[in-house]
């Protein structure tokens, strides 16, 4: 059936087939390790993103050079699953990496602002979790040992704008969008973001990796638990390092709906 859907679905047929591929090839690379092979794991991002690039010229649309861009978003996030000791990170992946998430969410912003005014509103929960992806990714590498190499302005800029859009995403208090936009500002805002318990950085070390692409956002999700909500991470054994007045006074209320599930569970 697929000759006979309209252009643009054609399209994005083959924009989540490749997606598709790319998740169950990667997901062979026993990921839960964080000694996978990373040469394989590079590769496969490499190939997979390669192959995605190879649809932008055909594009139909800008939403779908939006969602094409997501797609490759979700592909290069297993750079984080590559361990940063061994060999080391990839650094031009990496700020290839920074640039389209940066990008894309100007994008997704500039669609909100112009000619598609209730953006926001109606799309998609790909390219809603996809955007938050994106600013977990930029807070991340701001706070790497790659921040020399990367426009933190811009980036500031972005995440603001990532933050925003997950606002404006948001139907009602206390739904995903508005959560997701809390979550992000009160880890961008916390020095103890990344912090281990011995007192290190380690912002491009992955400890949940049970969740493909999206490992990268819960993972996110239990910095903010164990920070805000004195929570152990059950991930890694770590205790918490968490200073009195960050644990007890979080800068939004913290009472969520019970029937949310996409943050309140792993």
């Amino acid at each position: 059936m697929v000759p006979y859907l309209p252009a643009d679905l054609q399209y994005l047929h083959k924009v989540y087939i490749i997606l598709l591929r790319a998740l169950v090839a990667m997901g062979k690379t026993n990921l839960q390790s964080i000694h996978c092979d990373v040469r394989v794991l590079r590769s496969l991002i490499s190939i997979f993103d390669s192959q995605l690039l190879s649809l932008a010229p055909s594009s139909p649309s800008e939403l779908d050079t939006l969602q094409l861009n997501c797609a490759r978003i979700h592909v290069m996030a297993f750079h984080f699953f590559a361990h940063p000791t061994n060999p080391g990170p990839d650094a031009d992946g990496l700020c290839r990496f920074y640039s389209l998430c940066v990008s894309v969410i100007q994008t997704a912003t500039d669609m909100t602002m112009t000619n598609h005014a209730a953006f926001a509103l109606v799309s998609q929960s790909f390219i809603d979790r996809t955007i938050a992806l994106a600013g977990f990714t930029i807070l991340r590498l701001v706070r790497s040992p790659l921040a020399q190499h990367l426009d933190l302005a811009t980036g500031e800029r972005a995440f603001s704008q990532a933050v925003q859009f997950l606002k404006n995403v948001s139907l009602q208090e206390g739904d995903i969008g508005l959560r997701t936009a809390l979550i992000m500002r009160d880890l961008w805002n916390s020095e103890r973001t990344f912090r281990r318990k011995d007192g290190r950085l380690d912002s491009l070390g992955l400890r949940l990796r049970t969740r493909l692409s999206m490992s990268v956002s819960y993972d996110m999700f239990w910095y903010w638990r164990e920070i805000f909500g004195n929570m152990q991470n059950p991930y890694n054994g770590e205790e918490p390092a968490v200073p009195s007045n960050e644990a007890t006074q979080p800068s939004t209320p913290r009472k969520y709906p019970k029937h949310q599930r996409w943050i309140t569970t792993d």
